[in-house]
C-alpha cells in the first residue's frame, strides 16, 4: 500500500501568457500527514472542504454508512451519519452534501460527521453544483440532458442549460436526437455564475451563465491515448462478473477495449474552480493521473500527479486538491486519498 506521506513539492510556472504579463506560479505541493486515508476502493467518491477535511468510504460494509472524516492530516474526526449514492460537493461554510437514497433529495454532513440539513427533491439527478439557496441538477435524458437548478426551499426550479442547443449538440455530435458519440457522457459542474460542460472524448469544454448564455468554447488538442492493461483488466473483470461469458467472448471485447480511445476525463467528477477562480480539469494520463489549469480559457499549467489505479474520482475547493488511488497492486481492491494544497507565488 503506497503511503499518503509524500515529500517532494511539484511546481510549475505558466509560460504561455503575453511577455508582457508576469508569469504566475502555481504549486501543487502533497500535504504531510500523519496517517494514511486508506479507502475502501478507488472508484468511491471522494470530498473535501475549503479547509482541507476529507470526506472517504473506509469499508464497503459496516455498522456505519462506511464513511469517515478526516482532518487534513489524515486523523480521523469520526463517521459519517449519512450514506452517499454520488459525488460529495462540499458548500462554502464547510458542510458536505450529496444525494440521498434513489436521489430523491439532497443530504449534507457536518465536518464532525453529524448530520447537516435534508432537502427533498421532486424528480432526481445528479447533483452537480450547491449553493446557500439552491442545487444544480443534471437530469440525463435518451435525447440529452438538462442541467436544472432547484430552490432549496422547495419554491421552484428552472432549466438552465439544454443540451438541445446547437452548441451543446456540435459539442457531444448529436445528430436527430441521438448521441453519435456514445462514449461521451456528459461532464458538467456549476458555480453561482457558470455552468462548465466538457466532452471528455474531444477535451472541448463550454462555458454558460447562469441563465443558460453560451460564453465560450476551449479545450486542448492532444494525441489519443488508449486504455492501460490494468484498465482494460478491470474493465473484462466487472463484465465477467455480471454475466457468464466465454473466454473466445472476452478475447474480442478485450481486442474492442484496447483499440478504443481513452477519455482524457471522466463525466464523474466534472470540473472544479478553485479559490482564486482558476479552473482544474483532472484526468486520466496512462494508469495515474493529471491536472490540468486554465485560467477564463487559457491553458496554464499541467502536474502529472503519481496515483495509480486512478479511477476518476476527486473533489476541490478553495486550495485543496483531493484524488483517490489505489493500490499499486491491481488485485487488490483498497486504495487511499492523496491530499495537495494549492498555491500561487
Amino acid at each position: 500500500m503506497r503511503r499518503f506521506l509524500l515529500h517532494a513539492s511539484i511546481v510549475l510556472t505558466a509560460c504561455n501568457q503575453p511577455e508582457s504579463a508576469k508569469p504566475t506560479a502555481i504549486r501543487l505541493d502533497p500535504y504531510p500527514s500523519k496517517t494514511a486515508i486508506v479507502i475502501a476502493s478507488s472508484e468511491d467518491p471522494i470530498g473535501v472542504t475549503g479547509s482541507g477535511i476529507v470526506i472517504a468510504r473506509l469499508s464497503p460494509v459496516g455498522p456505519d454508512t462506511g464513511y469517515r472524516l478526516f482532518d487534513s492530516t489524515g486523523q480521523s474526526l469520526g463517521p459519517s451519519a449519512v450514506p452517499a449514492i454520488g459525488i460529495w460537493l462540499a458548500g462554502d461554510d464547510g458542510v458536505l452534501h450529496t444525494l440521498a437514497p434513489q436521489a430523491l433529495g439532497i443530504t449534507s454532513v457536518n465536518h464532525d460527521g453529524t448530520a447537516g440539513p435534508t432537502y427533498s427533491l421532486k424528480e432526481p439527478g445528479i447533483l452537480r453544483g450547491i449553493s446557500k439557496d439552491s442545487a444544480d441538477l443534471m437530469r440525463p435524458a435518451i435525447d440529452g440532458f438538462t442541467v436544472v437548478r432547484v430552490a432549496l426551499d422547495g419554491s421552484g426550479q428552472r432549466v438552465v442549460v439544454d443540451a438541445k442547443g446547437p452548441k451543446l449538440q456540435d459539442l457531444f455530435g448529436v445528430k436527430n436526437g441521438v448521441f453519435r458519440d456514445q462514449g461521451a457522457l456528459p461532464s458538467s459542474t456549476t458555480t453561482a455564475d457558470r455552468i462548465i460542460i466538457g466532452n471528455g472524448q474531444k477535451y472541448r469544454i463550454q462555458i454558460y451563465s447562469a441563465k443558460g448564455e453560451f460564453i465560450s468554447e476551449f479545450g486542448r488538442t492532444l494525441p489519443a491515448t488508449h486504455p492501460t492493461e490494468r484498465q482494460i483488466e478491470t474493465e473484462l473483470s466487472q463484465i465477467a462478473q455480471s454475466q457468464k461469458l466465454s473466454g473466445q467472448y472476452l478475447a474480442m471485447v478485450r481486442k474492442q477495449l484496447a483499440a478504443a480511445p481513452q477519455a482524457f476525463f471522466t463525466a464523474a467528477q466534472g470540473f472544479r474552480v478553485d479559490g482564486a477562480g482558476r479552473l482544474w480539469v483532472v484526468g486520466y494520463e496512462a494508469d495515474s493521473a493529471f491536472a490540468d489549469v486554465f485560467r477564463d480559457t487559457t491553458f496554464v499549467s499541467r502536474f502529472s500527479l503519481p496515483c495509480p489505479s486512478f479511477d476518476g474520482q476527486w473533489d476541490l475547493k478553495g486550495d485543496w486538491l483531493a484524488i483517490g488511488c489505489g493500490d499499486r497492486d491491481p488485485g487488490k481492491p483498497a486504495g487511499e486519498v492523496q491530499l495537495y494544497r494549492i498555491s500561487s507565488r
